[in-house]
């Protein structure tokens, strides 16, 4: 992924910015539905995870989740519009630079990040989509968040840019724990954005890898259907995906078991 992560980044960051001008003083103290996170807190989080800092302690953390409220703990003294400030200014350089990492065969590095396991350098722009999208959408505003704001309509480039970075962390983080896979587990995704991802075990690696498919290949041990609008919230085991409407086809135990271990973080 090149030009999609830039250009939805974009449009995430201005949907940030515009809901954060909207805030009151009152509004940056709310509890976000990410918990024991502030409003203020999660926009410390997005705007901290810019900086050279956090990048340099994120490669020898042992916890991704810790490290992260270990960063957030150092903005608490801020005030919100100082903590929004600090994030327009973040990610305007942040940006900036962007093209210059996805092409330029620096992209191409793999960088630990934590227990999340290792990834090509040019893929965090994809992991900022969907860090910035998830505690935006699912944190911040409501129905599952505090507040009230009107943003732009999510489009597939959104949804599509998110899914790579979702299903790589499947299997970088979770790889080994899902290495018993008996035969492929297919995700069909409906709705923009959305697609046919396949998790497998790699026989050399031995253990599960996600591959984008144009379909859903003959062999399945089992085919999961949702729609892909709720993923981003059961994947990270933000809401349950059996509440989800989702559908399992073929092995319904293995298919089970698949969906209770995902977590995305």
């Amino acid at each position: 992924m090149t030009e999609i992560p830039s250009a939805v980044l974009r449009k995430i960051r201005a949907d940030l910015i515009t809901v954060g001008h909207s805030l009151t003083a009152g509004d940056w103290e709310k509890p976000s539905a990410c918990p024991g996170w502030t409003v203020k807190d999660v926009y410390a989080h997005v705007a901290t995870e810019l900086t050279p800092r956090w990048m340099a302690e994120s490669l020898r953390a042992d916890s991704i989740e810790a490290h992260n409220d270990r960063a957030v703990e150092r903005w608490r003294g801020r005030s919100g519009p100082q903590v929004l400030q600090a994030y327009e200014r973040l990610s305007g350089v942040a940006l900036g630079a962007l093209p210059l990492l996805l092409g330029s065969p620096l992209g191409r590095m793999r960088a630990p990040l934590g227990e999340l396991g290792r990834y090509p350098l040019a893929m965090l722009a994809n992991a900022v989509v969907f860090d910035w999208w998830v505690h935006l959408h699912l944190d911040i505003l409501a129905p599952s968040g505090p507040i009230e704001a009107e943003v732009g309509p999510v489009d597939g480039d959104e949804i599509a840019a998110m899914l790579v970075w979702m299903f790589a962390g499947v299997g970088a983080a979770q790889g080994d724990e899902l290495g018993w896979l008996p035969g492929p587990v297919a995700f069909d995704l409906e709705g923009p954005g959305g697609g046919v991802w396949v998790l497998a075990v790699d026989p050399e690696m031995r253990r599960a890898k996600a591959r984008r498919r144009p379909e859903i290949p003959p062999g399945c041990a089992a085919v999961v259907r949702a729609a892909v609008a709720g993923f981003p919230s059961w994947a990270t085991q933000r809401t349950p995906w059996r509440d989800a409407s989702v559908k399992v086809e073929g092995d319904t135990a293995l298919a089970t078991h698949v969906l209770d271990t995902i977590r995305v973080v």
